[in-house]
């Protein structure tokens, strides 16, 4: 072992085996070029990386459901007049105006 010439750090074992420091491997080796990842494992990492937000989204996203759910309880009978009334409502406003453009177009055909 003392004989050797190493470009890293190394620890000898049972006079036979010589492995690398932890953070030799960190300076001189990038597993990125030895082993390219593919799309599919830069998925997966970037949902480990992210799973915090995303379990905060998702808790978040249920209590506003569930808040919405419980007013929905309430308030579904109203709002479900309202709709039937504004609907009718809209239907007599589109009739008035179509009223009015009818006379304004039978004024237009009179007059020429």
């Amino acid at each position: 072992m003392d004989t050797a010439i190493l470009i890293y750090d190394s620890t000898g074992y049972f006079d036979r085996i010589c492995l690398p420091n932890t953070e030799a491997i960190a300076k001189n080796l990038n597993m990125k070029d030895l082993f390219p990842a593919t799309n599919l494992q830069e998925y997966f990492s970037d949902l480990k990386d992210a799973s915090g937000i995303i379990l905060a989204s998702a808790g978040i996203a249920f209590i506003i459901g569930l808040f919405y759910m419980v007013i929905m309880r309430y308030i579904s009978g109203c709002l479900t007049w309202t709709a039937i009334l504004l609907y009718f409502v809209a239907l007599l406003l589109l009739g008035a105006y179509f009223l009015e453009k009818s006379k304004d177009m039978e004024k237009v055909a009179i007059n020429t």
